[in-house]
């Protein structure tokens, strides 16, 4: 699933969600997809809304708030513990003494749903259908096998007591004369009389039976409901459009991962795996439905009414069961004929809005998601046909994320639609993003799925690696490769240095909110990163794609462990298995410190290397000590004197640390890397080691002060000496890792702002430039108000100029545009990595007042604005190259420009055009939180609390767009504490706000609030508690280093080389 997108969601809806998984630039709909995608829920709260930066903003702030939006909305069920519940001894088993609790006791096992739901859905505000908002006269027929002896009783879910308050869905409760048994089979028919039905707490109904079923017999039980559709987005619901003027609507279900007993009785775990056949009664108005399979025959009529039935799907969890309910339109996709047995044809269709796709929006995600399907099942040698015969994409206005339902996958409008010549190269990169990691759980979470939310990372952590390889092989051009590092491996670490994250298998996952806790950053981008390691580890793709496919034939349709996985991992690299374990049963991850020794003897010298749990510490919080089984550390490690930077190809791979502390001498030798290798070696000498080259390992490298000098020196490069600096992917992580060892204590910021200061002049490549950027908006937002950030802005504001920033950046556009005015051959056409560099270069060098960059947003604002510019394609004056930058304009325009009120009102009409996307809109929203004008920003607050315009999803956003400016997170701050009760996305605005927080006085605002709003005990408790260790860290942070920041600052000169770092000479 990907993230109601984008981050500290990755609930890309319950996935990357996200928005997109991991961020690009500032002004972008992104993740990770968030991809979460989409996406990418309770992750710990990484703030990454830094100034300077205002895609790494967005995206990540989206991606965090479809995460956390996740999980607060699943903790706000307000579960109690399975042992809680009155289970009766005589008819519950005693819980399993190895693997997960079940919540339904293992004595029967689904096998086929006969779903029949009569959906009471009014068309428009003007229906007057009877019994609006239910599925009143629906049923279910579960097939059902007895596998327990003397069984009594049939224990399933159901939803059926909710708050009175609540607007989600529900079941009303049936009694034993809406339920009937039959043995399967039986003739004349046998009848298991009920003699009870007992509602029990989570969600549990347990039938009660006047006698004993048969062990290993079929039993049809058939239960009578009526139910109630929500309008949460959660479970089966509703949402409305505006259509002409008109109130429409639409019903949909989001099921994942526990909420399809909102809409039938069922059995609601992952590892009860059975058929379904479902059809759907619903208004004739009604124009286009869709469930999971294909519609047989012809809908029947009855009055008002229509019947449709649908082809029995393959073997799945309950939770990839799905129906849309819509008078929407469809791009039927072209024929995809499976080469692989059984052969068979299939079509992907995409199904939006009628205006979406009559503008040819469609176009993009439908030829897209054919090519992935191909390349999915070239990969892994899979039949789709074997399983469905169609694929439908549908676009949702009002959901955000994706859900991956077998054959029917459903997307937020701003994860499907495209619209040509119009969104930027961001938003097509975002959408492919959470594309590829949807249809990615076509083999990986529907085909094979977890047998429980303990392993959920075999659904999601494939899908977020699987996303960008599905990119790759699609998508070449694109030349994604050496942004996967930025995207997933940083955004994974900086997640998982919390004391209190996850192991990537957690055994005690047992209660609805320790569910909803597993669809966070850990899953998603420490599982990517896993298998992106697992990837380096073998040398490359082809082992592991070698491992995955058997693993994949030999459990289709069945659900599996971690070691199921594992074990094929071993058959194809012997001795694997041993070493991943630690990564995958233990949280956290190590740093890795590496000590040369410098003195010049005689004989060779060596490098002692120790290994730690890595902690970014939260007050008085310390790093803890790992025992050596912990970690087994692949190394690679290469030096300054390499002619060409080694890659995952030619590195060697047999050195492995598998210890606390040591010397590489007596691990690495007869290896590639052959330590001790310099002999006489001295400080003034000038080469330096580099390992986890090209970052494959997931784990922080820290050297002695002597090797980070050498490397400072090293920078900018050199042309006409490549070393292992000249990969971008290694470059990033030295910025990365000095940053966070510096904010952790363990480093000077003396090491990553001389670095980052000798890097900025020659830097071309987007991820490294961005995880600098992502560092430097922390201490941007932390200084600020503080009598050190002056220095640091004046410093900023000269080294934009340093950065080779110049007015030409903001006409390239991305050759893959289809934009007509530009000849096929224009040299203003650029890569993907070109196009997201540019647009960071312009954010940075306008949000610090760089040079000429305000003016040139204004006069190309104002040129937009001349010539009537929307968003219409047809209408962009001719070589008025701003796709790319049109969030940009938009943003520094309104901030810089004379008439600043005109211009915001220009943006606050325009936001209203129902024919923009979702992107647009974003685009338009993040532009008028640009504005400096006080009053306009208060208003925009306000419009954040009318639901009638800005969406529930999109809340969060608005907060985290108006805090990126200093006046802007004071003014939000003040309207969360006074407008509490009227916001949705309660807890991602607070997670978002905790970035800005920086004193006492913040810490007891923060804890008022909290006992104001109803104490610990609230949804958004976890969140409050979080935020306020990290404001906490935020203070203690500015006390230790504020100073020491302005004092390096101070040292640092434009368009000159650092200083020499200063280094201890008793080495």
């Amino acid at each position: 699933m990907a993230g109601d997108n984008n981050v500290v969601t990755y609930n890309r809806e319950t996935e990357v969600t996200t928005t997109s998984i991991g961020s690009l630039h500032p002004l972008t709909q992104e993740k990770p997809a968030l991809k979460w995608h989409q996406r990418h829920l309770a992750r710990v709260i990484l703030i990454i809304l830094f100034a300077g930066v205002l895609a790494a903003v967005i995206a990540i702030a989206v991606l965090l708030a479809q995460l956390t939006t996740k999980v607060e909305e699943l903790a706000a069920e307000k579960p109690t513990s399975p042992t809680e519940a009155s289970f009766n001894t005589t008819q519950y088993s005693a819980p399993l003494k190895e693997g997960p609790f079940r919540l339904m006791p293992p004595t029967v096992v689904p096998t086929h749903y006969e779903l029949f739901l009569h959906i009471h859905l009014p068309f428009d505000g003007a229906d007057t259908l009877a019994d609006k908002f239910t599925t009143k006269g629906s049923n279910v027929a579960i097939t059902l096998k007895a596998v327990g002896d003397k069984v009594a009783s049939i224990t399933l879910h159901a939803r059926h007591a909710v708050p009175t308050t609540s607007t989600s869905g529900h079941i009303k409760q049936f009694d034993k004369d809406k339920v009937t048994v039959v043995k399967k089979g039986s003739n004349p028919e046998e009848t298991t009389a009920v003699t009870s039905v007992e509602y029990q707490t989570n969600d549990i109904v347990v039938i009660h039976l006047a006698g004993a079923l048969v062990k290993d017999a079929e039993y049809v039980l058939k239960i009578f409901f009526d139910g109630v559709i929500g309008d949460d987005n959660t479970g089966f619901y509703y949402n409305t459009i505006v259509k002409d003027g008109k109130t429409k609507y639409l019903a949909a279900t989001q099921f994942q991962p526990y909420r399809a007993r909102r809409a039938f009785p069922c059995f609601d775990e992952p590892g009860f795996r059975a058929t379904f056949s479902t059809t759907l009664k619903y208004p004739s108005r009604f124009t286009m439905t869709r469930t999971n399979g294909q519609a047989t025959g012809a809908a029947a009529v009855d009055g008002i009414w229509l019947t449709q039935k649908h082809s029995t799907t393959p073997a799945m969890s309950v939770y990839l069961n799905a129906f849309l309910v819509s008078d929407f339109k469809e791009l039927s996709g072209d024929d995809i004929t499976e080469v692989l047995a059984p052969a068979g044809t299939y079509k992907v269709n995409v199904i939006g809005q009628d205006y979406l796709i009559d503008r040819g929006d469609a176009a993009f995600s439908g030829k897209l998601g054919g090519e992935m399907m191909k390349a999915l099942s070239a990969t892994y040698k899979q039949s789709f046909t074997a399983h469905l015969s169609k694929l439908d994409m549908a676009a949702l206005p009002d959901k955000s994320g994706a859900m991956e339902n077998w054959g029917l996958v459903l997307y937020g409008e701003s994860y499907l639609m495209y619209q040509e010549k119009v969104s930027t190269a961001d938003n097509k990169r975002g959408d492919a993003s959470i594309i590829g990691h949807e249809l990615a759980h076509m083999v990986f979470g529907n085909l094979v799925t977890c047998e429980w939310w303990s392993d959920t990372w075999l659904n999601e952590g494939f899908a977020s690696y699987m996303e960008y390889q599905l990119m790759f092989k699609t998508k070449p051009s694109w030349q994604l490769e050496n942004l996967y590092p930025y995207w997933v491996v940083r955004t994974a670490l900086r997640t998982d240095s919390d004391a209190v994250s996850h192991p990537l298998s957690n055994p005690n996952v047992q209660t609805l909110s320790e569910i909803s806790t597993m669809f966070d950053g850990i899953t998603y981008d420490k599982g990517g990163s896993l298998l992106h390691m697992i990837k380096g580890m073998m040398g490359g793709p082809a082992d592991l794609d070698a491992a995955i496919t058997t693993y994949v034939e030999k459990y289709k349709l069945k659900t599996v462990v971690k070691n199921n996985f594992l074990d094929e991992l071993e058959k194809v690299k012997s001795g694997i298995k041993n070493h991943l374990l630690g990564w995958i049963d233990k949280s956290g991850y190590p740093i890795l410190t590496l000590n040369r020794d410098y003195r010049d003897l005689a004989g060779a010298t060596d490098i002692n290397f120790t290994q730690s749990r890595f902690l970014v510490p939260v007050g008085n919080q310390t790093r803890a000590p790992v025992s050596a089984s912990d970690w087994h550390i692949q190394l690679t490690l290469t030096d300054g004197t390499a002619n060409r930077p080694v890659t995952m190809e030619t590195a060697n791979r047999n050195c492995w640390l598998t210890t606390s502390s040591g010397k590489l001498g007596d691990y690495c030798n007869n290896t590639e890397i052959n330590y001790p290798r310099e002999r006489g070696s001295s400080p003034q000498a000038d080469n330096y080691i580099v390992a986890n080259l090209q970052q494959y390992g997931f784990f922080r490298v820290n050297y002695d002060l002597t090797n980070w000098a050498r490397i400072i020196a090293a920078l900018p490069l050199s042309v006409a000496h490549p070393t292992i600096l000249e990969d971008a992917a290694t470059r990033g992580q030295l910025i990365d890792d000095s940053f966070t060892f510096a904010r952790a204590g363990i480093l000077k910021y003396e090491v990553p702002l001389k670095l980052i200061h000798n890097v900025w002049p020659s830097e071309d490549n987007y991820g490294a430039l961005a995880s600098a950027n992502y560092h430097i908006g922390y201490i941007e937002r932390i200084l600020r108000g503080t009598l050190h950030y002056q220095a640091f802005s004046d410093y900023m504001k000269n080294s934009a100029g340093q950065v080779p920033y110049n007015d030409d950046r903001w006409s390239v556009d991305w050759k893959d545009s289809p934009l007509n005015t530009i000849p096929a051959a224009d040299p203003s056409e650029a890569s993907y990595n070109t196009v997201l560099l540019n647009n960071l270069i312009i954010d940075t060098a306008c949000f610090y007042e760089a040079g000429s960059c305000a003016t040139v947003a204004w006069n190309k604002f104002k040129a937009w604005q001349d010539n009537n510019n929307t968003f219409q394609p047809d209408l962009r004056p001719l070589g008025q190259h701003i796709i790319q930058t049109q969030p940009l304009v938009m943003c520094y325009g309104v901030r810089h420009g004379p008439n600043t009120v005109a211009n915001w009102e220009y943006l606050n009409g325009l936001y209203d055009d129902t024919t923009l996307t979702p992107a647009n809109k974003l685009a338009i929203l993040r532009a008028m939180a640009c504005t400096k004008h006080e009053e306009l920003l208060q208003r925009l607050l306000v419009m954040a609390t009318d639901r009638n315009r800005v969406r529930s999803q999109d809340v969060s956003t608005v907060f985290s767009y108006v805090a990126r400016f200093h006046a802007g997170s004071t003014m939000a701050w003040d309207f969360l504490r006074s407008e509490w009760t009227k916001l949705s996305g309660r807890a991602n605005i607070v997670s978002t706000m905790g970035a800005y927080l920086k004193n006492d006085r913040d810490v007891r605002q923060l804890r008022q609030l909290q006992q104001t709003a109803g104490g610990k005990d609230i949804p958004e408790g976890p969140t409050f508690e979080r935020t306020i260790l990290q404001v906490e860290a935020n203070i203690e942070w500015l006390r230790q280093h504020g100073k020491e920041i302005a004092d390096v600052l101070a040292t640092l000169q434009p368009n000159a080389a650092s200083p020499a770092l200063e280094v201890p000479t008793n080495v």
